[in-house]
């Protein structure tokens, strides 16, 4: 989920219906002189085409009619024009990305030919919700179905993750400054965890250490296999391989779940016998895909199927 989602809630949207005139600034990108109403988020005015919004946000056709249309100055000065005014309490920054995905011309596929930001992914659900585009929300979802996904065997071809931002598996990553102080929005203001989203990262953190600590050692359990042509030396092997993993605590002492590195690399094929080696890969590919099995459990988070 991304915070703020307020799904629905039209209490975010409110008509100009004051006689007292109030004041803010154009927008530089979302402003058409022949526009038909006025969108107003902190402080800044979107004037766009009442149709075509109302035609793209349903929420909006019953809005601007309850709204006022007081008379405004025009940019050269002079004439004066009227248009419907709403006020949002959303971040000016958002519904310009919303905006930005509204466009007439905008693709069907919103997604499909870039990798968006972190703030137009959220404006997208955030406002979305708010204002029931369940296409745009869907979409948005979609896109990071992409990356986060059920599959692990999925995720093991996935060679760039999106911003970490969106997931408490890689907010467990994050140093505790970064978890605590969160990050800077474009407004000025910081996305933060709720104290109970926090407790779930530092509560989480500990648990996968624990998981990938478990793992090595449970790799390379010095127990040769079935058909091991080394005799005694492939339990003499293993024992070696995780003694040194011991002086490289920092290795495996991770809480990515995602991490592609393996444990069993080609270089220890000299160390064990064919057969041992192949153990031990199956060793670590099982115990890798029992932690991803186990992660929304190790998280504390409950998976809606």
């Amino acid at each position: 989920d991304v915070p703020g989602d307020n799904s629905g809630d039209s209490r975010s949207i409110e008509p100009h219906t004051s006689g007292e005139q109030q004041h803010w600034q154009r927008d530089p990108v979302f402003w058409f002189e022949d526009g038909t109403a006025v969108l107003i988020a902190g402080g800044v005015g979107f004037r766009i085409y009442r149709g075509v919004l109302a035609d793209r946000l349903p929420v909006f056709r019953n809005i601007f009619p309850g709204a006022q249309s007081p008379h405004r100055e025009s940019s050269g000065g002079g004439s004066s024009w009227s248009c419907p005014e709403v006020y949002l309490s959303d971040s000016p920054e958002a519904l310009r990305e919303l905006l930005q995905v509204l466009r007439p011309a905008a693709d069907s596929s919103l997604f499909a030919a870039e990798h968006p930001t972190y703030e137009r992914i959220a404006a997208c659900i955030r406002l979305g919700h708010n204002y029931q585009i369940t296409s745009i929300v869907s979409q948005a979802l979609s896109y990071l179905r992409r990356f986060y996904t059920p599959d692990f065997d999925a995720v093991e071809q996935i060679d760039q993750l999106v911003p970490h931002k969106f997931t408490f598996a890689l907010c467990c990553t994050l140093r505790a400054h970064e978890l605590v102080d969160g990050f800077a929005l474009p407004d000025g203001s910081r996305e933060v965890l709720s104290s109970a989203d926090l407790a779930l990262c530092v509560q989480a953190n500990r648990a996968l250490v624990h998981e990938h600590v478990a793992l090595v050692f449970h790799v390379f359990k010095p127990e040769a296999a079935p058909g091991c042509t080394g005799r005694g030396a492939c339990v003499e092997g293993m024992r070696k391989l995780l003694s040194e993993h011991g002086d490289r605590v920092l290795s495996f002492t991770t809480p990515l779940p995602f991490a592609k590195w393996r444990f069993v690399t080609d270089l220890q094929r000299s160390v064990v016998c064919p057969a041992c080696f192949l153990l031990l890969k199956k060793r670590e590919e099982d115990q890798r895909q029992e932690i991803w099995n186990k992660l929304p459990a190790l998280i504390g988070i409950t998976v809606e199927r």
